[in-house]
């Protein structure tokens, strides 16, 4: 049944960024991934379930994630740096495909006008707010941060920041330097040193 389930996403995905999220219909999904109608609509009842189903699959990737970078990571504050650098590598080039690149645009429109999406997506971004407010709190707590910001309130701007900034990039690259925007999202917080990669 999973299995399926991520034969359709993937189909999706595919065809979302090749054509955009708004130019690929049910029909471009059914024949990318080989499937009827009817398959399709056994587990899926709309295209914007498959849109909350990819952006819910990706965010579940999310704890392993954090714990492997952890687990490379001296203390908290380095752990924030490699994670930051690791966001703008992925999602500023454009990857994964539905949340990466300019098809966030259209994710973000999808987002605002259709309950089924902003469910799935609201508690992705719940659930990486909750991992980056508890990472800023340990990396305080063992004086990797220097900060009166709440760790909730730290999380949440240096969460605007990495958005806005990739908003800028994939609109005016030439104005964003890649490399340098973890830097300038953790100074915006109190974390001064940065030298962690990925």
């Amino acid at each position: 049944m999973e299995g399926r389930r991520d034969q359709i996403i993937d189909a999706a995905n595919a065809g979302f960024a090749r054509n955009g999220i708004y130019r690929t219909s049910m029909d471009d999904i059914c024949e990318e991934a080989g499937l009827s109608r009817g398959a399709i609509y056994t587990h899926f009842s709309s295209k914007e379930e498959i849109i909350a189903a990819s952006a819910a699959r990706e965010a579940a990737r999310g704890p392993e994630l954090f714990a492997a970078v952890i687990a490379e990571s001296a203390g908290p504050g380095e752990a924030l740096e490699r994670l930051m650098h690791l966001y703008t590598e992925l999602l500023m080039e454009g990857q994964p495909p539905l949340i990466g690149g300019r098809r966030v645009f259209e994710l973000y429109a999808e987002e605002f006008d259709s309950p089924v999406v902003r469910e799935g997506i609201e508690k992705a971004r719940v659930a990486y707010r909750s991992a980056v407010t508890d990472l800023i709190g340990r990396a305080i707590e063992a004086g990797d941060i220097h900060t009166d910001l709440p760790p909730e309130s730290a999380a949440s701007l240096m969460i605007a920041l990495m958005e806005g900034i990739r908003m800028l990039h994939i609109l005016y690259p030439e104005w964003v330097d890649s490399s340098a925007v973890p830097k300038y999202a953790l100074r915006a917080i109190g974390r001064e040193c940065c030298q962690a990669t990925t």
